[in-house]
């Protein structure tokens, strides 16, 4: 199971969502670590479900078109 990160964006005016990144656990066990797993693709979306693209840290373009800023350091 992937881990989950949300945060609240903003957008110039004024309109808020909440965008939820959740991370992909990839398996990566052997023999010597048969429960090993790394963090893999992040899958980016809104609280909603509607679809997120990645402009640059911090900025989104969400499926309507309106871009959204966030300053939570933790966003991607």
């Amino acid at each position: 199971m992937g881990r989950t990160l949300n945060f609240e964006c903003k957008a110039d005016d004024g309109t808020k969502c909440t965008i939820v990144v959740t991370y992909q656990s990839v398996d990566t066990s052997d023999l010597a670590d048969p429960s090993e797993t790394e963090t893999g693709l992040a899958v980016i979306r809104t609280k909603e479900g509607g679809r997120v693209r990645p402009i640059e840290k911090g900025v989104y373009q969400l499926q309507s078109g309106v871009i959204v800023r966030t300053s939570d350091p933790n966003a991607p």
